[in-house]
């Protein structure tokens, strides 16, 4: 990297990160088949139409995702009686519970990507505050911080059980800014999907990539992040301890 870009990420004051497969490696650990049968069962009963089903086969935060937005549009989502008719932000809160039973369970196990816990406590040590911004829930994220004894590092948690959408759509990265109340010149995202690179560009965030293959690279490059880094370890070598090595 070069000198200036040192200093352009030496004026961040908040750091925005994504939690799966950017700070932790949960999702291997999560039986997502399993909550997506149980997750759709619970819909099916409570009445949501058969067409959502057939639209998302697979999945079970893309079918939340597109309920949700249905729901918050305002749109119809239900054939019959039940809480897709009667209190479908009820179904939705519930339906995200469901996912949280199983994410939870994952993380009593994941493990920390490489350097993560040292990155999060350098940042916080040099002044900067920390906000997770995910599609798990905040009690998922909460658990897993603590398990580490991380909870002083992260300032704040936006997660599914804010009942926003998921990224990509920019909410909960909005959520967090107003949370942090930071401006767009001194935040930063760090993530590891196309949604998170989408979500901090409809922020008019700078993005910063984490991607361990090099499928994930090629999938990130598109999006034109200002670098990309194959995990937590070398975000923290490459920007921080090489920066303050210039700098000595």
């Amino acid at each position: 990297m070069s000198r200036g870009l040192f200093r352009e990420f030496r004026a961040v004051q908040t750091w925005l990160f994504d939690f799966d497969n950017t700070i932790a490696a949960l999702e291997p650990k999560v039986d997502w088949a399993g909550s997506r049968v149980k997750l759709e069962a619970f819909l099916r009963r409570e009445g949501v139409a058969e067409s959502i089903f057939k639209e998302i086969p697979k999945g079970n935060l893309p079918l939340y995702d597109a309920l949700l937005g249905r729901v918050l549009r305002g749109e119809s989502v239900s054939i019959g009686s039940g809480l897709a008719q009667t209190d479908p932000m009820e179904l939705m809160q519930i339906a995200s519970t469901m996912i949280e039973s199983y994410e939870l369970i994952g993380a009593v196990v994941a493990e920390p990507l490489p350097g993560a816990p040292e990155l999060l406590q350098r940042l916080v040590g040099r002044g900067s505050q920390v906000v997770i911004v995910t599609s798990n829930s905040s009690r998922t994220v909460r658990s897993w911080i603590e398990r580490f004894e991380l909870t002083r590092c992260i300032e704040g948690i936006v997660g599914r059980d804010s009942m926003l959408p998921l990224k990509p759509a920019p909410d909960m990265v909005r959520r967090a800014l107003t949370q942090a109340m930071g401006t767009a010149e001194e935040v930063c995202f760090v993530g590891d999907s196309e949604a998170d690179a989408l979500a901090a560009d409809r922020s008019g965030l700078r993005f910063l990539g984490i991607a361990a293959s090099e499928a994930k690279r090629k999938q990130l490059e598109p999006y034109h992040p200002i670098a990309l880094f194959a995990n937590p370890a070398e975000l923290q070598s490459r920007l921080l301890d090489d920066y303050e090595n210039m700098t000595n």
